[in-house]
């Protein structure tokens, strides 16, 4: 809201201390820095993404308790895919 009332300006830094982004990369090193989020997204279960991103959607307009039961149902409904697990096996038997 400040931003918006006062027109104020920030640095990076700043949006990023205060959640306005999520990452920052050094002067060019944006295209690796791109890569390497896409990469870490397509390596996870795609059917759990999907969900994810439409639980995102929802917990944006929920009450807080319908967003929790929402998170809930949405759980429960992954795990019955089988993707959670083969995703948790993996780690778990992951080399160290």
């Amino acid at each position: 809201a400040e931003l918006l009332y006062t027109g104020r300006s920030m640095d990076a830094a700043e949006a990023l201390a205060g959640g306005l982004v999520e990452a920052m990369a050094p002067p060019g090193k944006l295209d690796e820095a791109v890569t390497s989020r896409v990469e870490s997204i397509c390596a996870a279960g795609p059917q759990s993404i999907r969900a994810q991103k439409v639980l995102l959607r929802k917990w944006e307009e929920l009450p807080l308790e319908a967003a929790i039961e929402t998170g809930i149902q949405t759980f429960r409904a992954s795990y019955g895919t089988g993707e959670p697990r083969e995703f948790m096996e993996r780690f778990l038997n992951r080399e160290r």
